[in-house]
């Protein structure tokens, strides 16, 4: 396929298991953003309608976070044309809990870590051997959680620590978590594993409830592009290709 003359390859979830692959063995980009099953409203929230411009322009709009995120979606097979039902407020925030503006610059690459973590010690999910080819330079990692609970988040975060994803990396994205919130003060909550996983990666930065993954909307994000990432507290600005 590296030979081959590449095409969009554009989604999510599942669809992480190949798109990794298709940037690390195969040089290809690929979209990270809405499925196809996404796109149906009447009306598109300017998160997700930004995938549009980002597939078929020379240069991806600049994007910024969305105002707010859908916690319970709406019946689509009684109003198929809805669209997202946002009803709560957008806070991205540092994990550390820190308020000082960042900059972050790197090539984007990641996905759900539901099915990376498993492909994360072969040769398809080998990120260390990519980060270290010459010209691609520090990679800007983003990750998002499906169905893990928070141990089982902990143990796939700390396999990619163990393979070396976090070595080199100008930062880290994490998506707001699809699983039910665990609330009980004395268990492991998913921000806890987080957290956890990242103990004496203290120079890494991470910024978490990201518009990522399946708590929609989220950004489109070009696996393998060049980012510039700016992250003040209430702001947030995402370039993407020559814009960054």
């Amino acid at each position: 396929m590296a030979a081959a003359e590449p095409k969009w390859f554009s989604g999510f979830s599942d669809l992480s298991t190949l798109q990794l692959p298709l940037a690390l063995r195969a040089g290809w980009m690929s979209l990270h953003g809405p499925n196809l099953m996404e796109l149906g409203a009447e009306a598109l929230d300017e998160t997700t309608a930004a995938l549009w411009p980002t597939l078929f322009q020379n240069a991806p709009p600049v994007q910024c976070a969305s105002l707010r995120w859908q916690a319970k979606g709406l019946d689509w097979q009684a109003t198929p044309d809805a669209g997202w039902n946002l009803t709560e407020t957008t806070r991205w925030r540092r994990l550390d809990g820190r308020a000082e503006p960042l900059r972050l610059r790197g090539r984007l690459i990641g996905g759900c870590l539901d099915t990376l973590g498993r492909i994360a010690g072969t040769a398809y999910g080998d990120l260390r051997g990519w980060s270290a080819q010459a010209g691609i330079g520090p990679h800007l990692l983003f990750l998002e959680n499906c169905e893990m609970a928070p141990c089982e988040l902990l143990r796939a975060l700390y396999s990619l620590r163990l393979h070396g994803w976090f070595d080199g990396a100008a930062g880290l994205l994490v998506g707001r978590h699809a699983p039910a919130a665990v609330t009980a003060p004395e268990l492991l909550s998913h921000e806890d594993a987080v957290r956890e996983a990242l103990v004496g990666l203290d120079e890494l930065p991470v910024l978490i409830d990201a518009d990522i993954g399946h708590v929609p909307p989220q950004l489109s994000l070009i696996q393998g592009e060049s980012a510039e990432l700016y992250w003040a507290p209430g702001e947030l600005v995402l370039r993407q290709g020559a814009a960054a």
